[in-house]
């Protein structure tokens, strides 16, 4: 009988493992290289433009006054090719993030998309614009998708998603460990 209980459990193991969509290996794969972005971008009294990327593998990109930078177009997307043009701008990797700490991260993207936007406001003079985005890669058109999160600075823009405000709780929380 303590037989036949045995092998009952162990094939019931067997069979919830095996109907599982995605058993956790810890080697989960992206389906993107980008994945967050901030940016200081100001033309008062000359100009600046630095910021910081978070590819796939947890790596922080931090950049300053780039030679050429490729934009998002007006619409938001920017195609990969045009993305690994600016990760190879970048100065240096100044701070690697847990793939874990990632992957709870990049679900909230997706959700943020959904959120509204606050009006522009006016906010400050001279100081630039501060932005912190997330991106979702469209594999079929080769592009990310820009989805902000937050902007302050001369204006001041607020996606009011409860996940966009998380991950912009945590975007600032990594700017502290890049400052340190």
């Amino acid at each position: 009988m303590r037989l036949l209980f045995q092998t009952l459990g162990v094939t019931l193991i067997l069979f919830f493992l095996a109907s599982c969509d995605k058993f956790n290996t810890g080697d989960e794969k992206f389906e993107q290289n980008i994945l967050f972005q901030s940016e200081h971008i100001n033309y008062a009294w000359g100009y600046a433009h630095s910021g910081w990327i978070i590819d796939s593998t947890g790596n922080v990109h931090v950049y300053r006054l780039p030679e050429s930078w490729n934009n998002c177009d007006s619409l938001g997307f920017i195609s990969d090719t045009a993305m690994n043009y600016n990760i190879a701008a970048t100065d240096s990797i100044c701070l690697h993030i847990d793939k874990k700490d990632l992957l709870d991260k990049v679900s909230l993207i997706k959700r943020a998309v959904k959120g509204s936007y606050s009006d522009p406001e006016q906010e400050m003079y001279d100081a630039g614009i501060v932005s912190y985005y997330g991106y979702i890669y469209n594999k079929e058109t080769k592009k990310y998708q820009r989805i902000l999160l937050r902007q302050w600075g001369d204006i001041k823009i607020v996606n009011e998603s409860g996940s966009a405000e998380q991950l912009y709780d945590w975007l600032k929380s990594v700017e502290q460990k890049i400052k340190k």
